[in-house]
């Protein structure tokens, strides 16, 4: 038997770029040949169906993280070994516009012009678009925002130990395991209300939901 896990991302609209890059010809054809498709969530679900595929043969299964493995980190190594004092703010992730990490740092922007002691703190491999705009700021605008890269597990359970809040506003997930991570540190989570984390992330009881590319409703 041939069983498909395809995490498919499907963007904001039926248009979105996300969705043409997950709906060519030879992937179509790995959902319809598969005897069982193991979805992330009902989102996800619907869209493979759409695709030609028997309901019967669609599986939601969602997706789970070993506690053990993403909690215990030290904040305060975290928090000394990159001097940071104030509120933080974390995410994790790759840095792209899609996993909205340009409208995340223009919310601390202008969090910080307003006068709030507030950081933020970025993990995950930075694509060129991003590259290219954060290195065009002006160093003002990039004040209190630190860029750690690619990290390893040990500094993944230090930042979500010394965080304060965990913020995610991407259109670009299909699940979102990293939300799990931050809630097994009782962490409080930010995300963008599309695609499929609302089935995971309900705004006002485990988290807050804003529309995506609206920095000014993520501050």
């Amino acid at each position: 038997p041939f069983v498909l896990t395809p995490f498919i991302h499907l963007g904001d609209g039926g248009s979105s770029v996300a969705r043409r890059y997950v709906s060519m010809p030879h992937q179509i054809e790995l959902l319809r040949g598969a005897d069982a498709i193991l979805a992330m969530t009902e989102h996800e679900a619907e869209f493979v169906s759409s695709m030609g595929v028997a309901a019967e043969r669609i599986h939601v299964v969602g997706a789970g993280v070993s506690p053990e493995r993403v909690t215990g980190g030290d904040a305060t190594r975290f928090r000394t070994r990159h001097n940071i004092h104030g509120l933080l703010v974390g995410s994790i992730g790759t840095l792209a516009s899609e996993k909205g990490t340009h409208d995340l740092v223009r919310a601390i922007q202008q969090l910080r012009r307003l006068g709030n002691e507030v950081e933020l703190v970025l993990a995950g491999a930075a694509l060129s678009q991003f590259e290219r705009w954060y290195t065009g700021l002006e160093a003002p605008d990039r004040s209190g925002i630190h860029l750690l890269g690619v990290i390893g597990d040990e500094e993944k359970r230090d930042l979500l130990a010394a965080i304060d809040i965990f913020a995610l506003p991407s259109r670009t997930e299909s699940f979102g395991i990293v939300y799990l991570e931050a809630w097994a540190n009782r962490k409080p989570v930010i995300a963008a209300e599309v695609g499929a984390v609302p089935e995971l992330v309900r705004d006002g009881q485990n988290g807050l939901l804003v529309p995506f590319g609206n920095p000014g409703a993520i501050a």
